[in-house]
């Protein structure tokens, strides 16, 4: 065991505990309560349990978590196809707005066991080249 011993608390989320690994270079990691007590170990094969899901049940999660609710349709509906092979998922068709691909795609990464997000996608309307605070004609003529 190294010393000084590097511990993480109940509360952390996986990403700390794997970032202080990484970064102390060890295999596992005591969690320790705030009595100082023991209540578990953290191993590497704890941390890759999460990359090592199926393919069909992160394309589940991808469909309902991120295509479902954010577009609020279904992929088919919304003219978009979605595929995952070895934790990649690849995204292609149209969407409406150039703006939910990014939203998708952020989202998808998001998704427990993704490895890659291959975005194949195009769009119908550029929303991201729209100028805030729009003045229409009208308004113009009136503060003239």
């Amino acid at each position: 065991m190294t010393a000084p011993v590097v511990t993480t608390d109940p509360e952390a989320t996986l990403a700390e505990s794997a970032r202080l690994m990484h970064e102390h270079g060890v295999k596992r990691l005591p969690v320790i309560d705030g009595d100082g007590k023991l209540v578990g170990i953290v191993s590497r094969k704890d941390l890759l349990k999460i990359f090592l899901r199926a393919d069909r049940d992160i394309l589940r999660d991808v469909v309902h978590d991120v295509v479902d609710r954010t577009l609020w349709m279904g992929p088919e509906e919304a003219g978009l196809r979605v595929d995952v092979t070895q934790g990649i998922v690849r995204f292609e068709g149209k969407v409406d707005r150039r703006r939910a691909i990014r939203i998708l795609v952020g989202l998808a990464w998001g998704i427990d066991g993704v490895v890659g997000v291959d975005n194949a996608l195009s769009y119908r309307i550029d929303d991201e080249m729209i100028p805030t605070g729009y003045v229409s004609p009208s308004e113009v003529k009136r503060s003239s």
